[in-house]
């Protein structure tokens, strides 16, 4: 592999809320940081910042204190299942997109469940979601389910062109990590365009031909950073 072309990967980050999928999302995490010889960082986030003007003191100090059971119950389960894994855990008091986004920085992996109690369940929906996915400078993962954290299978990743190229190396190196293959997929509705250029569909073989020569391109690019593609 052509390192130089290799994209840059830091720790992976779990958000956690005390949820059957937060754990499951963790597990993925776990499991993922152990692939790249990364460390796994725990991650709970109380918001009490935001709730100080209303909450009681003991309100707080009992979040906060749930908050930090949490995080050492969950860090000792997942360094017991990986045991050569490095796990540390973070309390914050901010919310969860803005908790998720300073400790994952420019090269952090940030890993949540699809589901949960509050916090970061309600990552995958409405403006938080948004919010933490639009805002990561790396990747954002959404755990669906509790299916086997080894499994392995295909990486998918939507590109148009070259200028998806650290996106599609990414997912190279993910589908290597894990034995799986690599599939490109790239979409194109032409009835976006109706009324805009007359003749499209008199040039829709052409308009295709375009695009799979753009796709090409991009998977020539790839075997050549990643010489054993499968």
């Amino acid at each position: 592999m052509n390192t130089s072309e290799s994209p840059k990967t830091g720790p992976v980050i779990a958000g956690v809320d005390g949820s059957a999928n937060a754990a499951a999302a963790v597990l993925w995490a776990a499991a993922e940081a152990e692939r790249r010889g990364q460390p796994l960082h725990i991650v709970h986030a109380a918001g009490t910042d935001n709730r100080a003007a209303y909450a009681s003191v003991e309100s707080i100090r009992l979040v906060l204190q749930h908050g930090r059971e949490l995080l050492n119950a969950t860090a000792a389960r997942f360094a017991e299942r990986f045991p050569g894994l490095l796990v540390t855990t973070e309390l914050s008091h901010r919310e969860p997109a803005e908790t998720l986004h300073t400790v994952a920085g420019n090269h952090g992996t940030i890993v949540v469940g699809s589901r949960g109690l509050g916090g970061f369940g309600s990552l995958t929906h409405g403006s938080v979601g948004l919010g933490t996915a639009a805002g990561a400078n790396g990747p954002v993962v959404v755990v669906r389910g509790v299916e086997d954290a080894d499994s392995t299978g295909t990486v998918l990743v939507g590109v148009r062109d070259e200028e998806d190229l650290d996106v599609v190396r990414h997912a190279a190196q993910s589908a290597q990590l894990r034995k799986a293959s690599l599939r490109l997929l790239n979409i194109w509705n032409m009835f976006q365009h109706v009324g805009v250029v007359a003749t499209m569909l008199d040039d829709v073989g052409e308009i295709a031909q375009e695009r799979k020569d753009k796709i090409s391109a991009v998977a020539a690019r790839i075997r050549d950073n990643f010489p054993e593609p499968r």
